[in-house]
Order: C-alpha cells, then sequence, then structure tokens
C-alpha cells in the first residue's frame, strides 16, 4: 500500500514519516512539498498511491482549490486534506470538492492512524467533536484549557522537559528509554500544539508560557 503525503514543512514531513514508520511500516511512503510535486510525483509512480494527504496551505494549493487541480491531474488517486485550520467551512468545502477526508495536525498519533484507516476503508473522515477523540472516546483534551501547554501529553512533557535542558534526540531517547524515531513524533506533536517551527522556538515558547524544566 502506498501513500502520497505532500507538505511545504520539512519538520512536518519527517514527523509523518516517524509516524508512518512506527505505526504502519508496511506502507511505503511518497513525499513531495507543493501541489505540483505532487502531482508530479503520482505521474512518476509505477502504480498510483493508495491516497494522496495534502496539506492546506502549501505552495500551488491556493486553499481549496487545489483540490480541483488535483483531481484534474490524478483523477484515480482518493486524496484527503490535512491542515492546522480545521474551521468546519474548510472541512465541509474540502469534502464537496472531492476530498475523502479533512484531517487536522493537532491530531494524536492513535487518532491520526484511524483517520488514514478509515479514509483507506474507502470511508469519509472528518475531525470528531469536540473533547472525542477520532476513535470516539472522550478526550482529556483540552476544550477548556488555557494554555498550548495543557494540551501536551504526559510523555510529550517528558520530552519537552529533556529537550529545554538542551538534549538531543538521542539522548531524550537513552532517558526516556524509547525510539529515537519515537521521540521525533513527539517532538512533533509539542511543535505543532505549540505553534513552534523548530526546537529553538519550541523552547522559548514553552519559556514564555512559565514551563519549568
Amino acid at each position: 500500500m502506498k501513500i502520497l503525503f505532500a507538505d511545504d514543512h520539512e519538520m512536518v514531513r519527517e514527523g509523518f514519516r516517524a509516524f508512518v514508520e512506527m505505526a504502519r511500516p508496511e506502507l511505503e511512503l511518497v513525499e513531495a512539498d507543493s501541489l505540483e510535486g505532487a502531482i508530479d510525483a503520482v505521474r512518476k509512480l509505477d502504480s498510483a498511491p493508495d491516497l494522496a494527504i495534502l496539506d492546506l496551505r502549501m505552495p500551488g494549493m491556493n486553499g481549496l482549490d487545489g483540490i480541483d487541480r488535483f483531481r484534474a491531474a490524478c483523477p484515480h488517486v482518493p486524496l484527503a486534506i490535512i491542515s492546522a485550520y480545521v474551521r468546519r467551512l474548510y472541512q465541509q468545502g474540502a469534502i464537496e470538492r472531492g476530498a475523502r477526508g479533512f484531517i487536522p495536525k493537532s491530531l494524536e498519533a492513535p487518532d491520526l492512524l484511524a483517520a488514514i484507516e478509515t479514509i483507506l476503508d474507502g470511508q469519509t473522515f472528518l475531525p470528531p467533536p469536540r473533547g472525542r477523540t477520532a476513535s470516539g472516546e472522550r478526550s482529556g483534551g483540552a476544550a477548556g484549557s488555557s494554555s498550548p501547554l495543557d494540551l501536551l501529553t504526559a510523555r510529550e512533557q517528558d520530552v519537552l522537559t529533556l529537550l529545554c535542558g538542551g538534549s538531543a534526540n538521542k539522548d531524550i531517547a537513552r532517558r526516556l528509554e524509547l525510539q529515537e524515531v519515537t521521540v521525533k513524533v513527539h517532538l512533533r506533536g509539542v511543535f505543532r500544539k505549540l505553534g513552534a517551527q523548530n526546537r529553538t522556538q519550541a523552547v522559548q515558547i514553552a519559556r514564555e508560557l512559565g514551563w519549568q524544566s
């Protein structure tokens, strides 16, 4: 089974790659950093991917218009949108234009896997109501959270503490007895929830929010 993942941020692609390697290592992952890159990648493949996941705001997308362009160029490839912008208007618009799903970048790894598997099974995926996970369970999450730090899982908090202490991924993995690829998945979650683009920015934001390492 083959998935195309297109996002213009290398950190996001790296995090998704780590997630796939951990959760579904049998999947073949193809990457692109723009809409044109995604279309070119499909054309160069011997067989079409089973799913294309496209970032809503990467170059070439022009918002939801990119869905029309991709479907015109690759009509036999199911696609889903992934985005940090989860307004219901975007979700409905994506489905109306033919997307099979709308995946928030804020999903935890288990819910991200559930979303992808739902779409691969031929169903439509939209984010669950606030307070529930993609699997239907109530989350302890944070409809009423006052700080992005409240959104972090216990393991993400552990990783952030070591990150703020200057530890490299390898050291974090050793200290927490995790695989380094798993550390990268947790870091991606930390970056996403704090709105950070890199390690330095994550540390800065965490300290500004009062994080004690």
